[in-house]
């Protein structure tokens, strides 16, 4: 028969505690959790984001089609159904105040999220301790869980807190049974008498209690209570026969003190050998025992911390010394007996392992409180942005070509108009110019006219004068001549 490999398979209880996670906000758990939205198709449908993005879009259209009812189709009975569209979603307006029908549109989007919220907040608070809390299946990430996590040395030297000191003496006073298998040997149960001892002072003192035996397929296997945990126990095998490997535990019974303490059962081995190599005639192993305690911190404050305690073991074996070759036996001096020591003895610390939860009942309303007004304020904002910002801008953009337009062709038309303008202002200086031509001319002629005039009347006065002067002359005359007559 065949050696099972199961005989040969280390049973380990010790465990990796946990570690916190990256994120250990509430705050920040909310966020990610809620805008979040992941590669898989799970992570979609389970992502809040996703369903408020599809009610958005459901939004649009309603709003779409409330528009084209406003501006596109004149009808009583639509702009009456338009009335009555309106008025209920001014009324579902948490975020404008009752005073817009979009933002008793939008207001659907926010409790998709705000329900989102309060859904995960209820299962992520329950989700705590996480030895009995299943997979996160409400969300994408099945390993979130509301606890946070720590783990420390603690020397035994320091007296040790009235809340783990219940524990701690469970541990002390926990029954264990050593359990030791060789394997691949001819030994049995029945044809060898093997004997157990245990160190005391200088002197090796036969354990009382029963040494049960087992033997299958090339494997004996002895079990018996130790006196007590710190302890050095020797076996002595009669005769020299070849084993190829030895399997060394420690079981002990756990214990239900009360529905916040728990002493862990204790069942752990290990197995040691070397391939081209047996145990030696005189084999020694170390086993050192180390205390571990985990204190869960409760989700009600008042409420007491949960304990549970459990031993991890560390073994320590000089393989070199242990373990011989074929070569190392046929050189070794003649031997009558195969001896195994082992040494068991406890580690000056013990481990404490704390759990505490994330958000408790009160963190876990406030925040989700906080997060629904922060999710409303946030969509206000937007449509004070949109308002103030956005809209004048599209209304900018919309109206600038028209400005443009309306620029273009007022320039153009005071264009024309400065042209007529300044046509008429040419005219004008030109027809004032023959005017004052026509005017200057006249008044050339004028004063040729008066200066002939001037002249004419100077001439008539010389006529005048050279008359008188010859009507004088010609009385002169006269007179002489009747004077000589």
């Amino acid at each position: 028969d065949s050696i099972s490999n199961d005989m040969l398979s280390n049973v380990i209880q010790a465990v990796a505690y946990p570690s916190s996670p990256s994120i250990s906000g509430i705050d920040d758990i909310l966020f990610f959790t809620l805008f979040s939205i992941g590669s898989s198709p799970r992570c979609v449908a389970l992502s809040p984001i996703f369903w408020a993005l599809i009610v958005g879009a459901i939004v649009v259209l309603i709003g779409s089609t409330m528009l084209v009812m406003k501006h596109c189709i004149k009808h009583p009975k639509v702009a009456d159904k338009y009335n009555t569209l309106e008025t209920i979603f001014k009324k579902t307006d948490f975020i404008g105040a009752g005073e817009m029908w979009v933002g008793g549109l939008a207001t659907f989007c926010v409790l998709v999220l705000i329900i989102s919220c309060y859904v995960f907040s209820a299962k992520y608070y329950n989700s705590y301790p996480i030895e009995t809390a299943g997979p996160s299946t409400y969300t994408c990430d099945t390993t979130i869980r509301n606890a946070l996590f720590s783990s420390g040395l603690q020397s035994l030297s320091v007296p040790i807190s009235s809340t783990i000191q219940t524990i701690v003496d469970l541990l002390n006073n926990q029954s264990v049974n050593l359990n030791v298998a060789f394997i691949n040997t001819i030994y049995n149960c029945t044809s060898d008498t093997i004997t157990l001892t245990y160190l005391k002072g200088t002197t090796w003192i036969p354990i009382t209690t029963s040494l049960t035996c087992n033997y299958s397929n090339y494997i004996v296997s002895y079990s018996a209570l130790l006196p007590f945990r710190d302890i050095t126990v020797r076996f002595n095998l009669p005769n020299i026969y070849t084993i190829g490997g030895v399997r060394i535990g420690l079981s002990a019974p756990g214990q239900v003190q009360s529905s916040t303490v728990t002493l862990q059962a204790l069942n752990f081995s290990q197995t040691f050998s070397q391939s081209g190599r047996m145990l030696g005639q005189d084999a020694n192993i170390a086993l050192s025992l180390t205390k571990v305690i985990n204190d869960t911190s409760p989700l009600v404050t008042d409420d007491d911390d949960i304990l549970s305690g459990l031993w991890i073991s560390s073994f320590i074996v000089n393989y070199y010394e242990s373990f011989f070759a074929d070569s190392d036996y046929l050189n070794a001096p003649a031997g009558t007996s195969t001896n195994l020591t082992i040494i068991i003895s406890e580690t000056s610390y013990y481990i404490l392992n704390a759990q505490s939860p994330i958000a408790r009942l009160p963190i876990m309303i406030y925040h989700s409180f906080l997060f629904t007004t922060t999710a409303v304020g946030s969509f206000t904002f937007v449509f004070v942005i949109f308002k103030l910002v956005v809209l004048p801008v599209i209304l900018l953009l919309i109206l600038l070509p028209v400005i443009l337009l309306l620029i273009r062709k007022w320039k153009l038309k005071f264009g024309k108009n400065n042209q007529i303008s300044s046509n008429n202002n040419s005219n004008n200086q030109s027809n004032l110019t023959n005017n004052d031509l026509k005017i200057s001319s006249s008044n050339l002629n004028l004063q040729e006219y008066d200066q002939h005039k001037h002249n004419d009347s100077i001439t008539n006065d010389i006529i005048l004068i050279q008359e008188q002067s010859f009507a004088s002359n010609q009385d002169i005359n006269r007179d002489e001549y009747n004077s000589q007559l």
